[in-house]
C-alpha cells in the first residue's frame, strides 16, 4: 500500500515538473510570437496601404490571449495561427527570461504584461519616446501612427528623408518600409538633419557641374556651412572633388586658401618652445579679420615641424664625392689604422679615442649655430604668406619671439659638429662611408679599396657597357624615343633631374604588382609584404596536414643569387608576356591606376582625372624603352646597362617577382596531384619549400627529398639557387628564423633582431654590431627616439605568431636600449609602450608583460658600449 502511495507522488511530481517547464517553454513561445507579428506589423508592404489600424491592433490583442492546447505528456501544442511558422529568435535578455518563466496564473501574466507596456525606453532623440519591446501593442501602435504620417507626406518629402539616412529606394511605399525598420530600433525618421539640406544641393552640384557658377553667388557663411556638409558623404572621392570646387570659390571670395595646409619649419633646438611659435601662429590667424569658420580651418591645419639637424653620417661620409673622380690613388700610409691587403679598412667604432656619439652614424650633435629669432621670423612668414597671401597686411611686422624661447639648455648633449668635423678633418685623406645594410656604423678606408669596389661593381661587369657618347647626347636620344613610341600620351617626361619618368614608372609597378597578385587559376609563392607571412604560414598548417598523425614535413630555405645582374632581356620580357597573356585570355586588355593612392582596378569603366588607364600594349613598350636605356655613371664615364633587370628603377622589384612566379608556376604544374604536398613562399630573392610525406613509407620520404632537390634548380640556367638552412627545419628567412615542427605541421616563426643576446660565463651579453637606434644623448626631439622604438616592436609583431617567440627579441631591444643610455622614465613619460600593448589584437598579454618588464631597471645592467667587431 505504501508502495503505491509512493508511486502516485513520484508522478504527481513528475505532473508538476512537466507542467511547470511547458508553462516557461509557453511563455518564451509566447514572446517570440509576439515579436514575430512586431516585425510583420513593421514590413507592412505596398499592397495594403489601407489597412485597417484598429482592425489590426484588435485582432493582435486576441492573439496574445489566444489560449493554447496542452497534450497528455505536457507539450504545447501552439494556436492555428502560429502553427508552422518559423519562431522569431529570442532577444530578450537572461534576467527577463527567468522572471517570466516562473509559475503564475494567467491573470499575474496579464499584469505583467501592462507593466511592461506602460513601461516606455527613452530614444537618442530629444523629447521622444518609444515603449518598450515588450508591450503588447504600443510599440506597434507607435509605428502605424508613424507610417500613417509618413504615407500622408508627399513623394518629394518621403525622397528626404530617405536621402539623409543613405536609404536605396525605388518607390515611396519601400521608402517608408525602410524608414519604419530604422524607426523600430529608435531613430526618429521623421527628422531632417541639419546638414541635409546643403548635402542635397551638393549632390546636385556632383551631378551637374553647370550648376557650380552659381556657387559666386553665394556667401561666405554659405560656402562655409557647405564646407561642413561635405563631410557627411561616405564616399572619399566625393568629400574631395566638393572641397575643392568649394576652395576655390571661397579662396575669390576671402583670398585665403582654406585647401592648403598651413606648415611652419623651424630648426630643432632645445632652447625653442613649440606652444611659444604656436602661440604666435594662432594669434596672427585671428587678427587678419577672416571669417571665424574659415580662421578654424587654417588654425585646424596649420602645423609645427622640426627640421633635424645633420647627424654624423651626414658631416663626415664623403664616397659620393670620390666617386666621380677618374682616379684614386692610395693615401693611406701614414695612418696608423688596421690593415687589410696593405690599405686601411676599419670601422670608426674600433678607432680609440673618439666620443661615444661620433662612433654612432644616426646620432645627430648640437649645431655650431642654434637656432636664431631670424630662423624662427622667417618660418613663420612663410607658413602664413603661403596660406592668407594678400590678408596679412602689417601683421608679419611685429611677431614676439621672445616668447618661443625657454632658459633651459640641453645638459644631455656635449657634443657638437665641431667635434665630428674635427675627426673629418683628421681623415680627411680617407673614404668615410656606411656600411651595407648597417647603415649606422661608418667605415674607414682607403680610396684605391674604394675605387677597386666601384670598377668590380660597375666598369668590370660584363653587365654594362662602357658608352662614348656624353649624358646629354644620352638624354636626347632618349627624349626622342620616349616619344616615338607614344609614351608621352600617358606618362610626362621629366627634365629635371636624371631620372625622367619616374612617376610613370612608380604607376607601371603598382599595376603589375596588381596583376601577379590577382592572377586567376596561377599558383606561385610571390609573397606581396611580409606583414602577409604569419597570415600565409597559419593557411600552410591547415594544408599540409595530409597524413594525419605520420605526417612528417621537411624543408629548405633557398637563395637566388645574382637575379639583378645574370638576367637576359628577353627573359624580362618573356615573363612579363606570360603575366599579360594570362590575363588577356581572361579578357582583360587595359587596368586603370589611381594617381595618388594605391587603388588599381580592372574593367571598362571609365574613372575621373584622378587616375590613368593603360592597356597591355602600353606596359610592354614602357618595360621595352626601360630596359633599353637604363644607364649608370661611375667616375666619371657613362655605363649602359645590357643584362639584367634595371638598377634603381621602380618596376625593377616587380620584374623579379613575375619572373620568379612565372619558374614557379611551372615547377607546381610538373608536379602534378603532388603539388598538394608542399607550400612555397618567396619574397625577392629570398625562398622556402616546405614538403610533407609520410613518415611511415620510405618511398614517400624519398619523394620529399626528391621534390626539394627539384625546386633547387627550376629558376632557370641563368639563376642559381644557393641552401641557406643546415637541415635542422631552422630557416633564415625575411628577416625572421623560421623553425618547421616536423611531427605536427607547425611553423614557429621568430623575429630576428640583429644584435642578439648571448649567453657567456652564466651572463647575458650583446654587442652592439649593428647601430639601429641612435643614442639617448642624441640631439634630437624625444618623439623621434620612441617612434623608432615603437616601429621595432610593430616589426616584432607582425613576425611573431606564438608567445614563446616573442621573447627573446624584446628582451635583446631591451638591452640594446639600456646600452644606448635610454632611462626607464623615457618610456613612462610618453606612455607609447602601454598604449602600443593596449592597441594589440593578438597576444595582448604577453606583451603587456614583456613591455612592462622592459623599463625595469637595474645599474649593474648598465654598461658602457662596446666595440664593435673588425669588418
Amino acid at each position: 500500500m505504501s508502495e503505491e502511495c509512493d508511486r502516485r507522488d513520484r508522478k504527481i511530481e513528475e505532473a508538476e515538473l512537466r507542467t511547470i517547464a511547458a508553462v516557461s517553454r509557453d511563455l518564451r513561445n509566447l514572446r517570440a510570437e509576439i515579436r514575430t507579428e512586431i516585425q510583420m506589423a513593421l514590413a507592412v508592404n505596398a499592397r495594403t496601404p489601407k489597412r485597417d489600424r484598429e482592425a489590426f491592433v484588435n485582432g493582435l490583442d486576441t492573439y496574445l490571449t489566444e489560449e493554447e492546447v496542452f497534450t497528455d505528456d505536457g507539450a504545447n501544442v501552439p494556436p492555428k495561427k502560429a502553427r508552422g511558422k518559423q519562431i522569431a529568435r529570442n532577444y530578450a535578455a537572461p534576467d527577463d527570461w527567468e522572471e517570466e518563466a516562473r509559475v503564475m496564473s494567467r491573470a499575474d501574466y496579464e499584469k505583467s504584461l501592462g507593466r511592461k507596456t506602460s513601461t516606455s525606453v527613452k530614444n537618442n532623440s530629444v523629447g521622444k519616446e518609444y515603449p518598450a519591446s515588450g508591450g503588447n501593442g504600443s510599440l506597434v501602435n507607435n509605428i502605424l501612427d508613424i507610417r500613417s504620417r509618413l504615407m500622408a507626406k508627399e513623394w518629394r518629402e518621403v525622397k528626404k528623408l530617405c536621402e539623409a539616412r543613405d536609404i536605396t529606394y525605388v518607390s515611396k511605399e519601400q521608402g517608408v518600409r525602410e524608414l519604419l525598420n530604422r524607426a523600430a530600433w529608435g531613430e526618429d525618421v521623421e527628422q531632417l538633419d541639419e546638414t541635409y539640406e546643403g548635402k542635397g544641393y551638393l549632390r546636385q552640384l556632383l551631378e551637374m557641374p553647370f550648376k557650380r557658377k552659381e556657387l559666386s553667388l553665394l556667401s561666405v557663411d554659405k560656402l562655409m556651412h557647405l564646407c561642413n556638409c561635405a563631410g557627411s558623404f561616405k564616399e572619399k572621392e566625393k568629400r574631395k572633388t566638393i572641397r575643392d570646387f568649394l576652395g576655390k570659390v571661397v579662396g575669390r571670395k576671402a583670398e585665403v586658401n582654406i585647401r592648403k595646409r598651413m606648415t611652419v619649419k623651424i630648426r630643432y633646438s632645445k632652447e625653442v618652445r613649440k606652444s611659444g611659435i604656436r602661440n604666435i601662429l594662432i594669434t596672427k590667424i585671428g587678427s587678419c579679420g577672416l571669417h571665424p569658420a574659415i580662421a578654424g580651418i587654417v588654425r585646424r591645419k596649420s602645423r609645427i615641424l622640426w627640421r633635424r639637424n645633420r647627424h654624423v653620417a651626414e658631416i663626415l661620409c664623403n664616397h659620393k664625392q670620390h666617386s666621380r673622380m677618374s682616379e684614386l690613388l692610395c693615401t693611406c700610409k701614414h695612418y696608423d689604422l688596421p690593415a687589410v691587403k696593405g690599405h686601411v679598412l676599419a670601422r670608426i667604432g674600433d678607432i680609440p679615442g673618439l666620443s661615444a656619439l661620433v662612433r654612432n652614424g644616426k646620432n645627430v650633435v648640437r649645431p655650431k649655430i642654434e637656432t636664431t629669432k631670424e630662423e624662427i621670423s622667417s618660418g613663420l612668414r612663410s607658413g602664413l604668406a603661403s596660406v592668407l597671401n594678400g590678408k596679412l597686411g602689417e601683421q608679419l611686422s611685429d611677431l614676439q619671439i621672445a616668447d618661443c624661447f625657454s632658459a633651459e639648455r640641453d645638459q644631455h648633449c656635449s657634443v657638437d659638429e665641431g667635434i665630428v668635423l674635427a675627426v673629418k678633418n683628421k681623415f680627411r685623406d680617407l673614404i668615410v662611408t656606411q656600411v651595407d645594410r648597417n647603415a649606422g656604423d661608418l667605415v674607414l678606408m682607403c680610396p684605391s679599396t674604394y675605387q677597386h669596389g666601384l670598377d668590380k661593381l660597375f666598369a668590370w661587369n660584363v653587365a654594362n657597357d662602357e658608352v662614348s657618347r656624353s649624358e646629354a647626347v644620352i638624354m636626347k636620344e632618349m627624349k626622342t624615343d620616349f616619344e616615338n613610341q607614344g609614351l608621352h600620351k600617358l606618362v610626362n617626361w621629366n627634365p629635371k633631374g636624371r631620372e625622367h619618368t619616374t612617376t610613370g614608372s612608380r604607376w607601371i609597378a603598382r599595376a603589375l604588382n596588381f596583376l601577379l597578385e590577382k592572377l586567376p587559376g596561377v599558383m606561385h609563392f610571390n609573397l606581396t609584404a611580409t606583414a602577409r607571412l604569419e597570415q600565409n604560414l597559419k593557411k600552410a598548417e591547415t594544408k599540409l596536414q595530409q597524413y594525419g598523425k605520420d605526417t612528417l614535413t621537411t624543408s629548405g630555405g633557398f637563395n637566388i643569387k645574382e637575379m639583378f645582374t645574370s638576367l637576359p632581356h628577353s627573359t624580362i620580357m618573356g615573363a612579363l608576356n606570360w603575366l599579360l597573356g594570362e590575363w588577356e585570355k581572361k579578357g582583360f586588355l587595359k587596368i586603370t591606376v589611381c594617381k595618388r593612392r594605391k587603388q588599381v582596378t580592372l574593367g571598362r569603366k571609365a574613372y575621373g582625372k584622378g587616375y590613368v588607364k593603360f592597356s597591355f600594349t602600353y606596359i610592354r613598350s614602357f618595360i621595352s624603352f626601360k630596359l633599353q636605356h637604363t644607364y649608370t655613371k661611375c667616375r666619371g664615364k657613362m655605363l649602359k646597362q645590357v643584362i639584367g633587370v634595371p638598377m634603381g628603377k621602380n618596376s625593377s622589384p616587380p620584374l623579379t617577382c613575375i619572373l620568379c612566379a612565372k619558374y614557379e608556376e611551372s615547377f607546381l604544374r610538373s608536379l602534378g596531384s603532388d603539388r598538394k604536398l608542399v607550400h612555397g613562399v618567396s619574397f625577392m630573392d629570398d625562398a622556402m619549400l616546405a614538403v610533407v610525406c609520410n613518415r611511415r613509407k620510405e618511398s614517400s620520404v624519398g619523394m620529399a627529398r626528391e621534390i626539394l632537390r627539384k625546386f633547387g634548380s627550376c629558376y632557370g640556367k641563368k639563376l642559381s639557387l644557393v641552401c641557406t638552412d643546415d637541415g635542422s627545419n631552422t630557416i633564415d628567412f625575411v628577416g625572421s628564423k623560421l623553425t618547421i615542427v616536423p611531427k605536427r605541421t607547425q611553423f614557429l616563426l621568430e623575429p630576428k633582431i640583429k644584435n642578439r643576446l648571448e649567453v657567456r660565463m652564466g651572463e647575458v651579453q650583446q654587442r652592439l654590431v649593428h647601430r639601429c637606434f641612435q643614442d639617448f644623448n642624441s640631439y634630437s626631439d624625444k618623439r623621434a627616439k620612441i617612434g623608432a622604438i615603437i616601429g621595432c616592436l610593430h616589426h616584432i609583431q607582425q613576425m611573431a605568431n606564438s608567445e614563446s617567440t616573442l621573447v627573446l627579441p624584446v628582451l635583446a631591444l631591451k638591452y640594446e636600449l639600456l646600452r644606448l643610455g635610454y632611462p626607464p622614465a623615457f618610456f613612462f613619460f610618453f606612455k607609447a609602450l602601454a598604449r602600443f600593448a593596449k592597441g594589440t589584437n593578438v597576444l595582448k598579454e604577453p606583451w603587456i608583460r614583456l613591455l612592462e618588464n622592459l623599463v625595469l631597471w637595474k645599474d649593474s645592467t648598465r654598461q658602457k658600449p662596446e666595440k664593435g667587431n673588425q669588418l
